[in-house]
């Protein structure tokens, strides 16, 4: 299996996952090997900015995403738009982070419920609103610093 590293944005405004015209062409080039199937019907996708593009192919691709934990990738080949325009990134849509177990509507549901409470983060209590004034003329030892730090 040959790899292509492409940029990538995931796009939760995007319903399929698109593959620009020019990453189209240096991925044929690197492996001719890979099918272009054609459309019965195009396909209207809304990628970044509100922009629609229309596709009259796709192809099957092998696809790894590197994610914050670790790279990650579907067990089989992946339908990919492939679209007249250029795009500096390719695009993962909806139906790849759904594939990969992504629910990206229920986690913006779960964002958007969350009481005031949970949207603050971790309460943090200040007793002061200036630094403490030292009014020793020695620097501090670690053994303050340490005290201080783990003082309530």
């Amino acid at each position: 299996m040959k790899f292509f590293k492409l940029p990538y944005c995931t796009d939760s405004g995007s319903d399929y996952t698109v593959i620009g015209q020019s990453h189209w062409e240096q991925l044929r080039t690197r492996d001719p090997s890979v099918e272009t199937i054609t459309l019965d019907t195009p396909i209207l996708n809304q990628t970044f900015g509100w922009r629609w593009v229309s596709a009259n192919k796709k192809t099957n691709l092998h696809v790894m995403i590197h994610t914050a934990a670790r790279p990650v990738e579907p067990m089989g080949a992946v339908e990919v738009l492939i679209v007249g325009v250029d795009d500096d990134e390719f695009i993962i849509g909806i139906d790849l982070l759904t594939l990969l177990g992504i629910d990206v509507n229920r986690q913006l549901e779960q964002l958007a419920a969350r009481d005031d409470g949970e949207r603050s983060g971790d309460p943090i209590v200040l007793e002061a609103d200036e630094p403490p004034v030292t009014t020793s003329s020695t620097d501090p030892s670690a053994t303050d610093i340490f005290a201080a730090v783990e003082r309530d």
